[in-house]
């Protein structure tokens, strides 16, 4: 996983710090400006929007038993 903000990398990784998550994630990147996509990102498939005020007591299993979850809805 990466972690990005539309504050810049580095703060996308002082947040991942302050929530204590950033062993999660793979980098840190600042978030796009534009994305050219042929779908809406509501309409990724395997996506999954997570605040960083709903990670608390979550684990990377969680959030792929979340993904299997979403997937068996479609």
């Amino acid at each position: 996983m990466y972690c990005w903000s539309s504050g810049g990398a580095e703060y996308a990784r002082n947040s991942a710090l302050e929530f204590g998550i950033e062993s999660c994630f793979t980098g840190f990147l600042p978030k796009p400006e534009i994305a050219i996509d042929d779908l809406q990102f509501n309409q990724w498939r395997n996506l999954l929007q997570v605040h960083p005020n709903q990670c608390d007591g979550n684990t990377i299993e969680t959030y792929k038993e979340k993904i299997v979850e979403q997937q068996s809805k479609t």
